[in-house]
Parts: structure tokens; C-alpha cells; sequence
């Protein structure tokens, strides 16, 4: 993997744009952007992370390009900048999407997931933020929030960041398939025991049912076939969903 050095007068190259986030400074031209991470959270193994995540190769996500380094110290990453290319919460808010296509971009988001299984990588960030999308093309970025096997990250280790990136993949993917917020979705929890939901819920195929349960309970297990799962939700459990959302929360 590349390594740059890069001098706090780089960085105040005006040419460079900004972005400032609860974990990272971002500075960006036309084509890189350099996530300049916080010291306090390079104690662990973010850099080995990272410097590993250089190899991955899939289509739908955003790998690190070069490692950063000042005072022969890694500070950050630098990897493609997409621009003009909104974040999925973007996209949502200024398009009007269909049951199809918000399952069929949850379809291909879970198998990027299905790839981190392969690579022993656990990706625990999972937000409409950190998911880019346009014209059909699909980008997973800030990878640096995860754990591959072996190392810790946050002081997290990969099977108790397997857990979280599973759980919040379930609830991601669930309640973005069901066209409202992770909030408004979660709210469900507090009626699972009403018995029109009850109700609902025994009656969805069995591995759907699960995935509800999953996404609504506490538990921090590891529920797998996820993709397949997805796949069987149809527009008549979606139309269900709905209409329970609408007579519990008044949404729609």
C-alpha cells in the first residue's frame, strides 16, 4: 500500500475542500478525499485494518487507495471521492422510490455484507450516510469502521463487531425496505405485543419472521442468510408492514 506524507500546509492547500465529522477531518479535491482520523482512535488496530482493506476488491465499496502518514506517523487514509454523488439519505428524501427498488438496493447492500463474511471483515457504521448512490452505482465508503479478524478497532473485536454489524444490518435494511426511519421502525418494539402485531408477525414465512424478530428484540446473536431473507419480502408483507406502521404510529 502507497504511503504520502502529508503537512498540516497540504491540508491547508485552499484547493482542498473540507468536511468535519464526529471521528475524522475530511479534505478532498476532485478526485481524492483524505480522512485524517482522531489520534484517540488509532490506539488499537485501525491502521492494520485499513492497510488490510487496501486488498479488498468489490464493486460496491470504496477501499483505501494510500496511507497517511506525518512525523512518520499513520494518521489517515486517502481513497476515491465521488463527486456529485448524493448519499442514499439524499437520494431518499429527493426521489420517490418504489417497495422494488428499495428492496433491490437492500438485496445488493447485503451482499456486500455477505462479501465482508468471506473476508472475515465485520462493518458495524452501517448508515444511509455512509452509502453513496447514482445512476444505478452503489458505494459503501469510510470502510475504517470495522474489524477484520484478529484485530480490535474501537475496542471492539470481530465477534463482538460481527454481532452489531449483523443487528444493524437486519434493522437497516428492514425498515429502509419499509420506507420509513429506523426510529419510526424501532416503534414497533413497543406494540410487538398487541395483538394485531403478534398477529402480523406469526404470519410471515418463517425465515422473514425471524428477520422481524431479529431487528426488534435485544439480543446481539448472529443471524446469517440475511440476502435470501430479503428476497422473500414481497410487496404484500411490505403493504402488512405499512398498514400496521399507519394504525400504530399514524405515519404514511
Amino acid at each position: 500500500m502507497e504511503e504520502r506524507i502529508i503537512t498540516k500546509k497540504d491540508l491547508k492547500d485552499k484547493s482542498l475542500g473540507y468536511i468535519e465529522g464526529g471521528e475524522s477531518k475530511c479534505y478532498y479535491d476532485d478526485e481524492i478525499l483524505m480522512k485524517i482520523i482522531k489520534p484517540s482512535l488509532l490506539k488499537d488496530d485501525r491502521e492494520k485494518i485499513i492497510r488490510q482493506l487496501y486488498s479488498f476488491n468489490n464493486n460496491d465499496i470504496v477501499t483505501p487507495l494510500f496511507a497517511i502518514k506525518n512525523n512518520n506517523k499513520f494518521i489517515g487514509y486517502g481513497m476515491q471521492y465521488l463527486k456529485g454523488y448524493p448519499s442514499l439519505a439524499d437520494y431518499f428524501k429527493n426521489n420517490v422510490t418504489s417497495f422494488e427498488e428499495r428492496k433491490e438496493l437492500m438485496i445488493r447492500l447485503s451482499k456486500v455484507f455477505d462479501y465482508f463474511d468471506q473476508m472475515n471483515y465485520a462493518y458495524y457504521d452501517i448508515h444511509s450516510y455512509n452509502i453513496l448512490y447514482k445512476n444505478d452505482d452503489m458505494k459503501l465508503i469510510d470502510l475504517d469502521g470495522g474489524v477484520i479478524k484478529g484485530f480490535k478497532n474501537d475496542k471492539l473485536d470481530y465477534d463482538t463487531a460481527l454481532q452489531l454489524a449483523k443487528k444493524n444490518l437486519a434493522k437497516y435494511t428492514l425498515h429502509t425496505i419499509t420506507g420509513v426511519s429506523e426510529y419510526y421502525f424501532n416503534s414497533l418494539r413497543i406494540y410487538k405485543k398487541k395483538s394485531d402485531v403478534i398477529s402480523f408477525i406469526n404470519s410471515l414465512p418463517e425465515n422473514v419472521r425471524k428477520l422481524y424478530v431479529y431487528a426488534l428484540n435485544n439480543d446481539y446473536n448472529c443471524l446469517n442468510n440475511i440476502t435470501p431473507t430479503l428476497e422473500e419480502i414481497t410487496k404484500d408483507i411490505y403493504d402488512d408492514t405499512k398498514e400496521i406502521l399507519k394504525k400504530r404510529l399514524r405515519l404514511y
